[in-house]
């Protein structure tokens, strides 16, 4: 999956610099995404593979630091490519990324890691991708108002496959996600936190970029550097033991 996913991120990152149509472009990206979708979880499952205990803790840490920084530093560099270049080049920057991943990946990530024998859930992994994917569709068009009926199918289908994935998880012998992890107080104050800490950072990086570039008219490329400090803090998780909720109190502040 990996491997396939970096791979196909190439193919769509040429379609869309090149594209000729908005339609064209619009089908470069679900590539993208599938190509996104494919490899980027991956990555965390492999390291959850190889490692455990506190190497395992620096790695995700190292993971995450690394993923922030290029979110950060990515629009910083589109954002300069489109002063000088076309629209176009924005999408050319994925390729050699994408080719040095492709080729580290074949060196040096083993091909079967940890592999177990048990049945794979697919029916779970179905609901669950019609459930997130239906929950998104009824978030995006909710602030259209011409779509009423199309909000409330989107939100009725994620409704019924999220019960209904809750239903398959209980019953079956080999879940997807063990829901008992669910029932514990830490899951919840870390999973609260990190909707709190996570939902308003994006949501201040959406709304700072607007108001930067088109309030305080800030070139594109210089819009993202506040925020490009972020990742780093990050790194502070390396120093820190396994379960650690230090790291939490300076994060709320």
């Amino acid at each position: 999956m990996l491997i396939a996913g970096t791979f196909m991120a190439i193919p769509a990152s040429l379609i869309a610099a090149l594209s000729p149509s908005i339609d064209v472009l619009f089908l470069a990206r679900i590539l993208g995404g599938l190509a996104a979708g494919m490899s980027f979880p991956t990555t965390l499952a492999i390291i959850t593979a190889l490692w455990s205990g506190p190497a395992r803790i620096k790695s995700i840490a190292l993971w995450s630091a690394l993923g922030g920084a290029i979110g950060a530093l990515g629009p910083m560099i589109a954002g300069f490519l489109l002063l000088h270049f076309e629209w176009g080049s924005v999408f050319l920057i994925t390729i050699p990324l994408a080719l040095v991943a492709l080729l580290m990946a074949l060196k040096y990530i083993p091909a079967h890691v940890n592999e177990t024998t048990e049945d794979v859930d697919n029916l779970g992994g179905f609901l669950s991708l019609i459930f997130v994917g239906s929950l998104i569709m009824a978030i995006n068009f909710a602030p259209v108002s011409t779509v009423g009926n199309l909000v409330i199918g989107f939100s009725a289908l994620a409704a019924l496959t999220g019960i209904a994935f809750i239903i398959r998880q209980r019953r079956t012998k080999t879940p997807l996600y063990d829901l008992h992890i669910a029932g514990r107080r830490t899951f919840w104050v870390a999973a609260c936190a990190g909707i709190i800490v996570f939902g308003s950072l994006m949501g201040a990086m959406f709304i700072g970029q607007q108001f930067l570039q088109n309030v305080q008219a800030i070139r594109p490329c210089m819009q993202e550097s506040p925020y490009f400090p972020l990742p780093f803090s990050w790194c502070l998780l390396l120093h820190y033991p396994p379960g650690s909720s230090s790291p939490m109190a300076p994060g709320q502040l």
